[in-house]
C-alpha cells in the first residue's frame, strides 16, 4: 500500500479504517508506564499492545456495600502496593442485581450522593483511570427494573494499568 500522507503529515489507517498520524500510532510510552523490575521482557513487549487493562495488583480490593451510602478505607498496605507498582487505572465489577454508584473519598465521612460519582448497571464491569483515593464510597441505586435487593454482594476493584 503507498504511503499516505495528510497535510504534509503521514498518516495511516487503524484497525478502524480511521486515518491516524504515523506519529502517534508508533508512540511507545510502555518503559515509562512498566516498571523494569516487576516484568519480563516478553510483558513488556506485550504491554506495547493495545491492551485495554493489565491487572498489576494480584488481589481485589472488595469493598461491603450497605443498603445505603457507605465508604470505606483502603488497607494501608493496599495503598502502598498501589503507590509502589504506579497503577493508573481500575477495573470495578458489580455483581449485583441493581445499579451502584462509586467515586473515590477523601475520610469516612465524604459520602457519596445519588447524582455524584459514577453509575454502573447490574453485573457490570468496567475500566476507568484512578486518581489513587484513600476510600471508596459506594451507593446502591434503583432503577426501573432493577430494584435494590435486600441483600447486597460487595463491589471488587482490580488495579493496574491501561483502559
Amino acid at each position: 500500500m503507498a504511503d499516505l500522507v495528510a497535510g504534509g503529515v503521514p498518516v495511516r489507517r487503524d484497525s478502524a479504517g480511521i486515518l491516524r498520524d504515523v506519529s502517534d500510532v508508533l508512540t511507545d510510552n510502555s518503559t515509562a508506564m512498566l516498571p523494569s523490575a516487576d516484568f519480563t521482557p516478553e510483558q513488556a513487549a506485550m504491554a506495547k499492545l493495545p491492551l485495554p487493562f493489565r491487572n498489576i495488583i494480584r488481589d481485589p480490593f472488595i469493598p461491603a456495600i450497605a443498603l445505603t451510602a457507605k465508604t470505606t478505607a483502603y488497607p494501608a498496605a493496599f495503598l502502598a502496593a498501589m503507590a509502589a507498582k504506579g497503577c493508573s487505572s481500575f477495573r470495578i465489577i458489580n455483581p449485583n442485581q441493581c445499579c451502584i454508584r462509586f467515586r473515590g473519598a477523601s475520610g469516612l465521612t465524604d459520602v457519596i450522593a445519588e447524582n455524584e460519582g459514577r453509575l454502573l448497571g447490574p453485573g457490570g464491569v468496567e475500566v476507568f483511570s484512578t486518581q489513587n483515593p484513600t476510600h471508596l464510597s459506594v451507593m446502591p441505586v434503583a432503577r426501573p427494573g432493577f430494584p435494590i435487593p435486600s441483600e447486597l454482594a460487595p463491589v471488587e476493584l482490580n488495579y493496574g494499568i491501561g483502559g
